[in-house]
């Protein structure tokens, strides 16, 4: 499994590669606490809180996560991470979306992993959130799930030296 965050702007673009059909055998997207029950309409959404009341550029968390082919995941496992996620990073209870690929591979092979996008505004506090240190909290969460599931990690999510040589 390997799980990559960032936070963004440009909820439009994102949006349209979501919901992207063309390069992908299946999407399939859902919203959460937004008003919108689009990617685009939810994402305008948290784009407008932002402007509107605060400072933030980049007003949503973006998270994929991928699965390893060899040990597929079950719904009520993409489920779990993703509350798991949501309370790690600090975003538990935010409005998010998430959208569920799966893409051929350059093996040939079908691929599944999911996409979720948490507003990043605090509508309640007129401020955003602040996420730091994400990479480290994945991967700690990463090794937790893993364990509890029964899952293979690869060495880099154990191994620290390696790690921060990847990053330096």
């Amino acid at each position: 499994m390997i799980a990559f965050g960032s936070q963004r702007g440009n909820g439009a673009d994102l949006a349209t590669h979501l919901a992207n059909a063309e390069d992908n055998e299946f999407v399939e997207y859902e919203t959460h606490g937004f008003l919108a029950d689009d990617l685009h309409g939810a994402f305008s959404e948290a784009e407008g809180q932002a402007h509107a009341m605060t400072k933030l550029q980049k007003y949503l968390y973006s998270l994929s996560i991928n699965p390893d082919p060899h040990q597929p995941w079950t719904d009520e496992m993409y489920a779990d991470y993703i509350t798991r996620a949501g309370i790690t990073l600090g975003l538990d209870g935010q409005p998010h979306a998430t959208a569920k690929h799966i893409k051929q591979g350059a093996d040939g092979l079908l691929r599944e992993h999911m996409h979720v996008v948490w507003s990043r505004v605090d509508m309640q506090n007129s401020c955003g959130i602040n996420i730091s240190y994400d990479r480290l909290k994945l991967m700690a969460l990463a090794r937790e799930f893993a364990q509890d599931h029964g899952l293979q990690l690869p060495d880099g999510y154990y191994n620290k030296e390696k790690n921060h040589e990847q990053t330096s």
